[in-house]
């Protein structure tokens, strides 16, 4: 109830809930919680660029360790913990923000190493998670508060396609291959590190039987890619 409600008691609440959730049979019976996510979900979609929504989100990061808890944690409250996490991702591009938006990531990086969640969250409201993250990537590294929300945009990425349901669907999906492209290309990022991570997200998606033929349709992708391997960084 604290959580739910704006005052002062919000961030004891959340950092209690950031030291409880370092205990590994805690993290179990928070996952399972759904009044208690809830109450965390309300706090991140209401004051998303606090410290204290760090704190929830480094918690949710801790419960989605195991790999026992994460689908329960994608699922929690018909996806209310998706849904806060999406809200985040999507705020403000600044210092404010900037902990927030890459925590909020890293803690579907976890979730998307089991296979039902790299499923699940692609497939979560008819692919709004995966909107949420190419808008990380179409905002480029111009702005340092998004350099590392970038790396790890593209980490969930990566993890969403290597499911063999997710692969031609995120091939087709509006707007990832251009991106993808572009960050290949360092047209909106000049790291080698976003290259390296865009470049198995690609490697990913190949691993279909329906999609190679399609890499060679893709405007620029194929170039992109031959001027990776000839180009002085190649290593």
């Amino acid at each position: 109830k604290i959580l739910s409600s704006p005052g002062p008691s919000r961030e004891a609440a959340a950092d209690c809930c950031f030291r409880m959730s370092r205990d590994n049979t805690v993290k179990v019976a928070m996952s399972e919680n759904n009044e208690l996510l809830t109450g965390l979900a309300a706090l991140l979609k209401s004051e998303p660029g606090t410290p204290y929504a760090t704190n929830v989100l480094l918690c949710l990061q801790n419960v989605s360790f195991p790999a026992d808890t994460r689908e329960t944690l994608m699922n929690a409250a018909n996806g209310v913990i998706v849904e806060a996490i999406i809200h985040v991702i999507s705020s403000p591009v600044d210092a404010a923000h900037k902990k927030p938006r890459e925590t909020a990531m890293a803690v579907l990086s976890n979730m998307g190493i089991t296979p039902a969640c790299k499923k699940g969250l692609f497939e979560y409201r008819g692919g709004v998670l995966l909107k949420s993250l190419i808008g990380v990537l179409e905002r480029g590294d111009g702005d340092e508060n998004n350099v590392l929300a970038m790396e790890k945009a593209l980490t969930v990425c990566k993890n969403l396609a290597n499911h063999k349901d997710t692969k031609l669907p995120m091939f087709k999906f509006p707007l990832l291959l251009p991106n993808l492209t572009k960050v290949i290309t360092k047209a909106v990022s000049k790291s080698a590190t976003h290259k390296e991570i865009a470049l198995q997200v690609l490697q990913n998606l190949a691993n279909h039987n329906d999609t190679p033929m399609m890499f060679l349709e893709s405007p620029g992708l194929v170039t992109g890619i031959i001027n990776v391997v000839a180009g002085d960084d190649f290593d």
